[in-house]
């Protein structure tokens, strides 16, 4: 009888032994996979900022290119305004009258457009 128990101690112990061990391969696997999952959206990194820096860049480029519209659409004289002798002059009628900056100074021009002040 005392050989059947240990036998049976023995089998017991050998299965928890089994069961621990693949629990712990288990959770190395688990371990792994979390690693590589890891690994994978490290390496989309680099991508994805390049993906956001080209994005940045149009954006950038969109938006310089909008404010590079507003400054000739704001430079562009108006249908009541012409250049003569590089002065912006404002003709309604038969009167013409100079067109004077926020300085108080006359507005520069040439052709149809306003220069920048200086």
């Amino acid at each position: 009888m005392d050989m059947r128990v240990f036998w049976a101690v023995l089998a017991a112990l050998s299965i928890a032994g089994i069961a621990v061990l693949g629990y712990q391969r288990y959770r190395e696997y688990q371990a792994a996979e979390m690693m590589q999952r890891a690994m994978e959206q490290l390496a989309a990194i680099p991508a994805q900022l390049q993906r956001n820096a080209a994005a940045t860049t149009e954006a950038q480029r969109r938006r310089q290119e909008v404010l590079r519209a507003q400054d000739v659409m704001a430079r562009t004289l108006a249908a009541d305004e012409q250049c003569i002798g590089g002065t912006v002059i404002r003709v309604n009628g038969s009167t013409y009258v100079q067109a004077l900056g926020g300085d108080g100074r006359p507005v520069a021009c040439e052709g149809r457009m306003r220069l920048r002040p200086r």
